[in-house]
């Protein structure tokens, strides 16, 4: 479902992204070297081990939607990039365990609004329904976390979502619920997906979640990550249980 791999190599950070991405370099099982695209969790990102997860789930279920994603890698922190990040760029990592995608060459950038336009339909729709069942604010117009490449669209960035106190799925439910008015209004797509559409995209959603939650194994994340996803997954299996918990709250 995901590469594993040591992150060997800081190259250096995005231009743009509050939680200080970077680019750098991953060994695999079989000592290739892969250019790839991380994200740590620490003081100074302002990341969880649970929003980590989260990129690694919302990756996983694009890809099961068909949305074009970057393979996604879970990677252990070799401890001289530990300490270089800790040292000379104050990152104060929580977790030795990186999300990263593997890069891709020649990316266009997403302009808005001019190109919402020409974004198919379906991939609109499916778009703004995984970001509504994952709680995803930060795909907005000004912040679209898209790229064009291969003259299709190209998604990343899950990690601001699912903000809830999750030890009590009901009342987290209940508070996602009645978050969606707003959240559509303001996502990326929001203003271009009709109602029908998106409630079949989210029943899409829902039908691609429920297997690939089953299909995570837990035990074969990061130690640090494992109690923050099962409250995760717990709450996600919940929803998929109860889909017309947000069905029928949607605008």
């Amino acid at each position: 479902m995901w590469q594993t791999g040591r992150l060997v190599n800081f190259s250096q950070f995005s231009r743009t992204g509050q939680s200080l991405p970077f680019y750098g370099h991953a060994l695999d099982a079989e000592s290739q070297l892969h250019r790839v695209f991380a994200k740590v969790a620490g003081k100074r990102t302002k990341l969880r081990p649970q929003d980590l997860f989260l990129e690694l789930l919302g990756t996983l279920v694009a890809r099961e939607l068909g949305l074009q994603a970057s393979d996604p890698w879970i990677c252990e922190i070799d401890p001289a990039i530990v300490r270089h990040l800790n040292e000379k760029h104050d990152m104060r990592l929580s977790s030795h365990y990186a999300f990263a995608l593997a890069t891709l060459d020649k990316l266009v950038p997403f302009r808005t609004p001019t190109d919402i336009g020409p974004v198919p339909d379906e991939v609109k729709s499916n778009l703004l329904a995984l970001d509504l069942v994952l709680l995803n604010s930060d795909r907005v117009p000004k912040n679209p976390n898209v790229s064009w490449f291969g003259g299709e669209l190209l998604i990343y960035d899950f990690g601001a979502g699912l903000i809830l106190n999750l030890n009590d799925s009901e009342v987290s439910a209940e508070i996602h619920s009645e978050a969606l008015q707003g959240f559509v209004g303001d996502h990326l797509f929001g203003s271009s997906v009709a109602g029908p559409a998106l409630r079949q995209s989210l029943e899409e959603v829902f039908a691609h979640l429920a297997p690939t939650l089953g299909a995570v194994n837990l035990g074969q994340l990061p130690p640090d990550w494992q109690v923050p996803a099962k409250k995760l997954t717990d709450y996600l299996t919940h929803l998929c249980d109860n889909p017309t918990i947000l069905i029928n709250h949607l605008p």
